[in-house]
């Protein structure tokens, strides 16, 4: 996900459908958004993981408990995200992205709304995530939707690369 702002309106929740956990139907599409999202993305010098996503590989995650959330605006998908919980009681989400021409609207912000609810209904403790470290619009942006750094590490990338990671989970 980028904090790249869009030149359109911030949008009221009521555009925005979401849907935290979508059929598999849908991911062909969630896959083109991924791939968008993630282009800008690397891992030095390769494409980011989320380059490697395809409906196979987030089939597979499906059937071991993850879920694959989007965000539509007139019924097409623009933003998407995975979660599943964690052995800590939280609820962990990767791969929120929002595509390119889309970002800086609020869709982002309304996708971790919805699983912090979606958290809280399943009487979870909250959210976590991990960061890319060089993402500091990104951190900043979790910050503002109530996370905050509580370690940093590195993360093993689809693409083999070792990434510096800042993880994050809700206050």
């Amino acid at each position: 996900m980028s904090c790249l702002t869009s030149t359109e309106r911030p949008l009221a929740m009521a555009d925005i459908e979401l849907d935290l956990d979508v059929p598999s139907g849908t991911l062909a599409e969630v896959v083109e958004v991924l791939h968008a999202a993630f282009l800008q993305f690397g891992d030095a010098g390769k494409p980011s993981g989320a380059m490697l996503e395809t409906v196979e590989s987030l089939d597979g995650e499906r059937a071991e408990g993850t879920r694959i959330g989007v965000a539509r605006l007139g019924g097409r998908v623009v933003a998407v995200v995975k979660h599943r919980p964690t052995e800590d009681g939280r609820l962990y989400f990767s791969r929120l992205g929002v595509a390119p021409g889309h970002r800086g609207r609020g869709i982002a912000g309304a996708l971790v709304h919805a699983l912090r609810e979606d958290a809280h209904a399943r009487t979870l403790r909250g959210l976590a995530c991990s960061v890319r470290a060089e993402e500091t619009g990104n951190i900043a942006l979790y910050e503002r939707l109530g996370m905050s750094v509580w370690g940093h590490g590195r993360q093993r990338s689809l693409t083999g690369a070792e990434i510096p990671v800042v993880r994050m989970r809700d206050a």
